[in-house]
């Protein structure tokens, strides 16, 4: 993992800053490629602008999919630094890489950190696992898919061997809910829900499917454990 600064990126509810979180489905084969037009960027581009706070990057483990993780002091800020020229210049180089991307503003929501500091902060030394969940929605059954995956939580996963944190983000399109959730190790949240759907041996493509079938109507999930590849921070 490349990074500018040591210092971490923390994730609360009622934060000064905004929260922009791009989902990247790309082909396994350009996530090096990907990565590094991404990391030139953010240093070379991002970086430089007013108001930028903290870019963290990570890789789903099948390396399907990039998750942009970034903090802007304000939408304004960040409004200008996409419509640079040199931002474009950068994007367009890499652009034809990605297979679809998904991006919005976020709002934190809901957090539930279990760990001693009480707060999920992304570092340069953390030890467990990053679960992130891209769940998709309509602005009209948002709310309710927000309630169900945060009682769910409650209820399921926070008591479960190897649960660090949740942080639940409502985007502003009203189209997706993500949870970025800290464990110990993929395996303990298998477990999880092994426990809930009793089926023994499952796998996150499996889990991904009976979560869906799981939500009532209200929304599709799309959950993988990601490991952070890029940090940078003002």
């Amino acid at each position: 993992m490349q990074h500018h600064s040591h210092m971490p990126t923390t994730i609360t509810k009622g934060s000064n800053c905004i929260t922009l979180i791009e989902l990247l489905t790309i082909n396994p084969t350009n996530s090096e490629t990907v990565i590094e037009h991404i990391q030139r960027t953010a240093r070379d581009v991002m970086m430089r602008r007013t108001g930028f706070v903290s870019l963290n990057l990570h890789r789903s483990q099948d390396h399907h999919y990039l998750c942009n993780y970034v903090q802007w002091e304000n939408a304004a800020s960040l409004d200008q630094a996409l419509h640079h020229r040199d931002f474009v210049h950068h994007y367009q180089r890499y652009q034809g890489l990605l297979d679809e991307v998904d991006s919005d503003l976020y709002d934190v929501i809901y957090t539930d950190d279990r760990t001693s500091q009480g707060m999920t902060t992304i570092r340069d030394d953390f030890d467990g696992g990053t679960f992130i969940n891209f769940m998709t929605t309509t602005p009209e059954k948002q709310p309710k898919l927000v309630e169900f995956v945060i009682g769910n939580d409650a209820q399921t996963f926070s008591g479960a061997p190897g649960y660090r944190a949740a942080n639940f983000h409502r985007s502003h399109n009203g189209l997706h809910v993500i949870n970025y959730s800290q464990w110990n190790r993929p395996q303990d949240f298998l477990d999880a829900i092994n426990n809930m759907f009793h089926v023994p041996n499952l796998t996150m493509e499996q889990a991904n499917h009976l979560a869906s079938q799981g939500a009532q109507g209200v929304g599709a999930t799309n959950f993988r454990f990601y490991d952070v590849v890029y940090r940078l921070h003002a």
